[in-house]
């Protein structure tokens, strides 16, 4: 007896997976995978695999997805053991366009990743069909929904983890969203960028004190581009509110990297940093998750440095303060090091991975007494 089924369909002519039929030897057939199928021999396919009694895993990643988005969601939803569903194509498709679910029309579906462009308002609608959901993975949130309309009928008591991508969307399109209709979140894992409201820590306390006490894991990766400044304003709220007691409470963790030329600010459950064994031996653990907020560099060129490290650093600064600094780049010149140390007068802890030791660098006195 077959259990797992795994497809790569590496050749365009897929004839023979068309009009392929899955009989009584695949009774206890649980799982599937199809890679790079065709989106004609998909919907052949997916039409035959209700048949099978006991499918309780499907993953599908596929291209070129068009109108038959619609046909695809209409097939997967009526398996009737289906537990697990996985979707995966690059490309925009088609509007999905399935009305909301009536109750015989709900399907058995627990763990649901959407990797491929959506709407919030098609999702509300794919979601109807899915009242026993735990966990919700949607990677591609579309740009297009000014109006978010939440059905009354769509409760989803069971679902308690949740990731969402609104790299398109704002935090007020987010915070609108979330809170309707997931009253039981226990993990929420939110990315975003293109809002700097993403990073206001107040917003985030009040929204998950108001309506997710119970959340246990939190989690918020935020990409800063060099070109924002032009584009979004600064952030203006109270800086360093990610160490307030709500935070170091929860032992919820802020961070920001310097990469290249952008920034990616993260916040993440507690786990031991670099820094934690220095700071053991200076101070108490109350006074330590104070002052917590590390600033990672890496792969910053340095034919830019001077020009983008600057503005680069004063815009975390704008956030939150920096404690601790960890330089991941190879070979960092000596007058880059006092340059960035200079920015960041708050620091405790200091860690260089490779440091030049250019003899024709002249240094002078002023930065050697630094």
């Amino acid at each position: 007896q077959i259990f797992s089924l795994h497809v790569n369909f590496i050749t365009r002519n897929s004839y023979f997976f068309s009009s392929f039929l899955f009989d009584s030897s695949f009774d206890r057939l649980e799982s599937i995978n199809f890679e790079q199928i065709q989106s004609n021999t998909l919907i052949a396919v997916l039409s035959n695999l209700s048949s099978l009694p006991h499918l309780a895993s499907l993953t599908i990643e596929t291209s070129n997805i068009q109108e038959e988005i619609n046909d695809i969601y209409r097939l997967i939803f009526v398996l009737p053991k289906l537990k697990y569903y996985r979707i995966s194509f690059p490309n925009k498709c088609h509007s999905i366009t399935l009305p909301l679910a009536v109750n015989n029309q709900c399907t058995s579906i627990e763990y649901l990743v959407i990797d491929h462009y959506c709407s919030l308002n098609e999702l509300v609608s794919l979601i109807s069909y899915t009242p026993k959901l735990r966990r919700l993975t949607v990677h591609k949130i579309k740009m297009n929904d000014s109006n978010i309309t939440i059905s009354p009928s769509i409760t989803l008591a069971n679902l308690n983890s949740i990731f969402l991508d609104f790299h398109q969307t704002t935090f007020n399109i987010l915070e609108i969203f979330i809170t309707e209709k997931f009253p039981n979140l226990k993990s929420l894992f939110i990315a975003g960028s293109d809002d700097i409201t993403f990073l206001d820590a107040y917003r985030w306390e009040q929204l998950i004190l108001n309506h997710f006490p119970q959340l246990e894991k939190f989690y918020l990766v935020y990409d800063d581009l060099l070109d924002n400044e032009e584009k979004y304003p600064r952030f203006t709220g109270r800086s360093n509110e990610f160490s307030s007691s709500f935070w170091i409470e929860r032992q919820w963790l802020f961070e920001a990297e310097i990469k290249d030329t952008d920034i990616e600010y993260t916040i993440c459950s507690y786990r031991k940093r670099w820094y934690d064994d220095i700071e053991d031996n200076i101070a108490n653990r109350d006074v330590k998750h104070s002052t917590f907020t590390n600033l990672t560099f890496e792969c910053v060129p340095s034919s830019m440095f001077e020009e983008v490290m600057p503005k680069e650093i004063e815009r975390v600064l704008t956030i939150t303060k920096i404690y601790h600094l960890e330089i991941l780049e190879k070979k960092f010149s000596i007058p880059a090091l006092i340059q960035v140390v200079n920015l960041l007068p708050d620091i405790t802890t200091l860690k260089i991975h490779s440091l030049s030791t250019d003899e024709t660098t002249e240094l002078t006195l002023k930065e050697l007494l630094i």
